[in-house]
């Protein structure tokens, strides 16, 4: 028999009966970087998990982002969990805002962790919103809190910090593991009726070889290869603006090596820096630079006048700095490649390079781009865990939760059907993902 609550009806005298079940609505794609969301309803209580949005700049990526923002102002939820600030999951939070505030609604209040918060604010602030407490009485003013007596954030390994996993606890107990490298779950954590993880990596068997460590040392060797090469010459490492860890960790690789940090290009980067670490004083190199070149936080790869850094240097439009003949520019970021669109932009832009007489320098687990001028080494550290480690995480929630159900999300659909195949391997009750999708808990 199902449970159920009795709640007051507004405007009335009479009791309301509120059935005790979850429901989970999956709104955006259910693809790595193509824009995650979820709504989940549980009696009078309503929350977004994620509100991302595709980097790609497509009209089907638009109308996408159109479709997400409709169905979270129908649902006027309480809440808006963000896991973590990576565009595909965050990409659609600022226009939601604002469409709250076109119709009169009040805005939801965001739960994040304090560091995915920090990197929020800025982009919250340039679109016009408040956060901090003194205005609190403005209708532009957005609230944030790290938990509810029902919402607990657990972190988790990935390649932005502040990024978590989201533990609800309502009339029914839901994981959604959000993107993770790896995770440690929590001794209390038990009887989880609905695991949503990702399936990112789902395709690898093998243990990753990448590390950041690794990563940030072979891109320290490739400029000093080039700088013994060509005494003139300068590196250029392109980096998502959120890849804070990778970034933090070359200034101060630099900073050791020459005495200088290297030189930052890109607003996105250089504020979620701050963010990060703090302002920091000091001289800087030109022939060491960090820049935004790909496609992750929406730092766009098209247009010479307002794309990201690294393609404004390939289109020569930058006025403080151009590339030259003897220059080396590392990719050091992953590659799109469920995006035809975006690896045809990406691909132009090495050829551009390329033309410029300067070394291109990608990851070697990267999709090849066209010709065969674009060197390969290990440049990049994935923030998704392997198949080994997915299933791990799922057979550490099973144990402890005998009426468990999952739904591998966030991965290509060879990716999601390993993990499915794996769940029925072990009879686990496995939900395959697909849009629009409503579970009834």
């Amino acid at each position: 028999m199902e449970r159920a609550r009795l709640s007051p009806k507004p405007g009335a005298g009479k009791v309301q009966i509120i059935p005790l079940r979850v429901e989970i609505e999956v709104i955006g794609l259910v693809g790595a970087g193509q824009g995650s969301c979820l709504i989940l309803k549980d009696g009078n209580d309503t929350m977004v998990i994620d509100c991302g949005a595709s980097p790609a700049n497509s009209p089907e990526s638009k109308l996408m982002l159109q479709r997400i923002v409709s169905c979270i102002i129908n649902a006027r939820p309480q809440y808006i969990v963000v896991s973590h600030y990576h565009f595909d999951h965050v990409g659609g939070l600022v226009p939601t805002l604002k469409e709250f505030v076109r119709m009169g609604l009040p805005l939801p209040t965001i739960i994040a962790t304090n560091m995915t918060w920090q990197l929020l604010k800025k982009s919250l602030s340039v679109a016009g919103f408040r956060t901090d407490a003194f205005s609190s009485n403005s209708y532009r003013y957005v609230k944030h809190q790290v938990s509810t007596d029902k919402v607990t954030l657990l972190d988790v390994s990935h390649s932005v910090p502040g990024s978590a996993s989201v533990w609800y606890r309502g009339s029914k107990n839901v994981l959604y593991t959000a993107d993770f490298r790896k995770m440690e779950l929590p001794s209390q954590l038990s009887n989880i009726d609905f695991l949503i993880i990702d399936s990112t990596g789902a395709m690898r068997n093998e243990p990753w070889e990448d590390t950041e460590v690794l990563a940030q040392k072979t891109i320290m060797d490739l400029a000093q290869e080039t700088f013994a090469r060509d005494s003139f010459a300068s590196v250029y490492v392109a980096l998502f603006s959120t890849q804070l860890c990778r970034a933090f960790g070359l200034e101060q690789a630099v900073k050791n090596a020459t005495g200088y940090f290297p030189k930052l290009h890109g607003a996105a980067l250089f504020q979620s820096l701050q963010a990060f670490r703090g302002h920091i004083s000091g001289n800087t190199t030109e022939r060491f630079n960090l820049v935004t070149g790909v496609w992750a936080q929406g730092e766009g790869n098209r247009s010479r006048m307002e794309g990201s850094a690294l393609v404004k240097l390939s289109y020569g439009t930058t006025h403080d700095t151009k590339l030259k003949p003897g220059d080396m520019v590392i990719l050091s970021g992953s590659i799109p490649a469920w995006s035809g669109d975006l690896m045809g932009q990406i691909n132009s832009m090495c050829k551009r390079i390329h033309e410029m007489e300067v070394q291109v320098v990608i990851d070697s687990s990267f999709p090849k781009v066209e010709g065969s001028f674009a060197r390969r080494a290990k440049v990049h550290c994935s923030g998704h865990g392997n198949l080994p480690e997915i299933v791990s995480a799922i057979d550490a929630v099973s144990a402890k939760s005998p009426n468990l159900q999952v739904m591998p999300f966030h991965g290509r659909e060879d990716a999601l059907g390993r993990v499915v195949a794996y769940c029925k391997s072990r009879s686990i009750d496995v939900i395959p993902a697909c849009q629009g999708l409503v579970i009834t808990l």
